[in-house]
Formats: C-alpha cells, structure tokens, sequence
C-alpha cells in the first residue's frame, strides 16, 4: 500500500499542517532517539519518544479525516504518514519487549 501511495504523491504539491509537521519531526527523529537512549544507557528516553509520538498521532486523528479526507492528495499523504507511524510503534513495542497485538 505505502508503495503505491508513494507513486500517487510523487509529482504532487505536498503541504503539511501543524499536527502532520509534529508527527513527520517525530519520526524523523526515531533514529537519534534511540541513539541517545543507548549511549546514555536511559531506556526513559525511548518510552518518552513514544509517548510523544502517540500524542502526535492522537491529536492529529482528532482534528482531521484521514480516510473521509475529500481530497485524494491529502488523503493519501496522511494515510503515508499513519502507516510509517505505525511502523515505527511496532518496532517501538519490539524494542520495548511488549508483545504485539494483532487483532482487538
């Protein structure tokens, strides 16, 4: 799915509002995170990334649609941005040691 989303978006105009900005920073930011926690040897500041980024996540889910999003380039941009996000919880749950759940 992300692969094709890319192919959509690729010669597009992209912009981003406060909240997508915020989630984007945090993921961006995945990498130096857990960096810094192993080298200063502080698992907190991995639980602090991940906090932070599902607080990103939620307050984005509570201002704007995502699959009822009217215009297909945003719509598909958000939908790239929740899957990554996803992705980086689930790596997020498996260096934390929590078991992940597939189905509620």
């Amino acid at each position: 799915i992300l692969n094709d989303i890319k192919t959509y978006l690729q010669d597009k105009e992209l912009s981003f509002n406060i909240e997508e900005k915020s989630i984007l920073e945090t993921i961006m930011d995945f990498k130096n995170t857990l960096v810094k926690a192993y080298v200063e040897m502080d698992p907190s500041k991995i639980l602090e990334y991940t906090r932070r980024l599902c607080t990103g996540l939620n307050q984005f889910y509570e201002k704007h649609p995502v699959i009822r999003e009217d215009d297909p380039v945003k719509r598909n941009t958000r939908l790239a941005l929740i899957i990554i996000s996803l992705l980086v919880l689930k790596d997020l749950l498996y260096i934390l040691g929590f078991p992940v759940i597939k189905r509620i």
